[in-house]
């Protein structure tokens, strides 16, 4: 890597500018060039799959993952694709990640997943789409935006109680999520429980 040449490393920060743009042709372009498509870059977090997730760019990831671009990796921050797109709240791009293969409840370096950052960020379409797709039980506590993962439902459940607010319940496809009735646009009073589980209030 040390030894290349100028035009080498211009391509290469051009197919990560590209799959941010979203323009297609030129990352096909560059791909058939040889420029590596897993490439990390300076300037650039992750790879152009992630890139590309993080900015909705549906046809360039489509085009990435017929390419066989590694859909597991990991950005500087510790986030794959999967987790980059659920933290933008790019629901199209969670399924055609999902589809392809990327493992759901994965937890990289950062520590954080894809339920994760959909709670926190208030993507709830990304949330009903994690949580359809599962049959692990994921629970999620989002207080003050920092959301905790808590693996028993019913301390979860009993956690809620103790704040003495009132709910309202919607189902999606066998989860619940509990909304607050109060302060909806604000965190500092707010606390939305998601609960991938058989138990009913």
């Amino acid at each position: 890597m040390d030894n290349e040449g100028p035009a080498s490393y211009g391509k290469r920060l051009a197919l990560h500018q590209a799959a941010a743009d979203g323009d297609a042709s030129a990352v096909r372009t560059l791909l058939d060039e040889g420029v590596a498509i897993n490439d990390m870059e300076d300037g650039f977090s992750g790879t152009p799959l992630i890139e590309a997730a993080g900015f909705g760019r549906e046809a360039v990831v489509c085009l990435l993952l017929s390419r066989k671009a590694d859909i597991d990796a990991f950005d500087m921050e510790g986030d794959d694709a999967l987790a980059s797109a659920a933290y933008w709240g790019h629901a199209n791009i969670v399924c055609l990640l999902l589809d392809a293969g990327a493992v759901l409840g994965r937890v990289g370096p950062s520590s954080l997943s894809a339920l994760w950052y959909a709670v926190a960020r208030e993507h709830d379409s990304v949330i009903k789409l994690l949580l359809s797709r599962t049959t692990a039980p994921q629970n999620v506590l989002a207080v003050d935006n920092a959301p905790t993962m808590i693996d028993d439902t019913s301390k979860a459940l009993e956690t809620v109680a103790q704040c003495n607010l009132l709910f309202e319940v919607e189902k999606a496809q066998g989860s619940l999520v509990l909304w607050d009735k109060f302060g909806r646009e604000s965190w500092r009073d707010r606390i939305r429980l998601v609960v991938k589980s058989s138990e009913t209030l």
